[in-house]
């Protein structure tokens, strides 16, 4: 009996986000657009008013072959710096991104974002009516 309670649940649909005004999208949106255009700009100021203080950006890596793979961490002073160097500056016309709203509740929202080979989950959050990233966990998608 347990094990059909856990299959009910498991094939029982998920209930529908929560309709969300358009100026609530728009503004979710142009926090994960200004993340990844900034860095493909190399536009450190950019990117800087959208990263929340704390920010914590995570993937698996792994670094040493035949090792574990290990979670890499990458705060915002690091992202920063990556996109002081260039390290994803490409030209305007080699951009491929796409953001999607994924949930809203309250100051909190989930963002998937697609650029060329790369996934990010954010988690973006309202401090104050400003909508800021506040954490990701991304992987490549090629």
């Amino acid at each position: 009996m347990t094990i059909q309670i856990l299959l009910a649940a498991i094939a029982a649909p998920v209930s529908p986000a929560v309709p969300v005004d358009m100026s609530t999208a728009a503004a979710i949106n142009a926090a994960c657009y200004d993340y990844i255009d900034a860095q493909l700009e190399g536009n450190v100021a950019r990117l800087d008013r959208i990263l929340h203080p704390d920010l914590a950006m995570r993937s698996i890596q792994t670094r040493i072959p035949h090792r574990p793979q290990e979670l890499e961490i990458e705060t915002r002073d690091m992202l920063l710096d990556a996109t002081r160097r260039g390290v994803l500056r490409k030209p305007r016309s080699e951009w491929d991104r796409s953001c999607r709203i994924l949930d809203v509740t309250g100051n909190s929202a989930s963002v998937r974002m697609d650029e060329g080979g790369f996934v990010v989950y954010f988690h973006i959050g309202n401090f104050d009516g400003r909508w800021m990233v506040v954490d990701g966990f991304w992987a490549r998608s090629d």
